[in-house]
């Protein structure tokens, strides 16, 4: 199995916990959409180029060290498309999590297309936590959750949150492209 795509509109719980197989070598591109996934998941698999979560749960990543721990060992990632899908909590909390367990920042090497949909402070803090190589990684950013538009402190904090956008990312990073798309709403 090389290729796998499980589309659902309903988040179907997908739980791998019986299955007979539990280790995919060959498995190079995995595209999800709409399920819930339990833990274990099997199909993150280390050799993986390509994934794809559209919105899906995942039970693994309880917190951004056990998000981080995932995505490192997907070494050879050259696409991450991670949209509309459940992200760990921490990265909503107002003080920063601190991944234990996990060598930061998380090195994703061959990554060419970073697509990632989450708050303001969510998809901040998870670029900071990543290494990517300079110049050849286009990067897809939606936010969403965004703050009241009526509301100044909170306008205020959005108004952080974009202002600090370029201090949030690692040293020396550089994307090929970069496409942001806000919701205020």
């Amino acid at each position: 199995l090389q290729i796998l795509k499980l589309y659902h509109w309903n988040n179907e719980e997908l739980n791998m916990s019986g299955w007979v197989e539990q280790h995919f070598p060959a498995l190079k591109v995995l595209h999800l959409s709409g399920l819930d996934l339990t833990s274990p998941c099997y199909l993150f698999a280390p050799n993986l180029v390509e994934l794809e979560l559209w919105a899906c749960g995942v039970a693994q990543w309880t917190n951004t060290a056990e998000l981080l721990l995932c995505l490192s060992n997907m070494p050879l990632l050259e696409r991450l498309v991670v949209e509309a899908t459940h992200l760990p909590l921490d990265l909503y909390f107002d003080d920063p999590p601190t991944p234990a367990g996990v060598a930061l920042p998380v090195s994703l090497r061959h990554l060419t297309t970073l697509q990632f949909q989450g708050s303001f402070r969510s998809v901040n803090r998870f670029l900071s936590f990543l290494s990517v190589p300079p110049g050849t990684t286009s990067l897809y950013l939606t936010f969403v959750e965004g703050y009241k538009p009526g509301d100044h402190v909170y306008r205020q904090k959005t108004h952080d949150y974009v202002s600090s956008f370029s201090t949030t990312m690692p040293s020396g990073a550089y994307f090929g492209t970069i496409n942001l798309d806000l919701d205020f709403e």
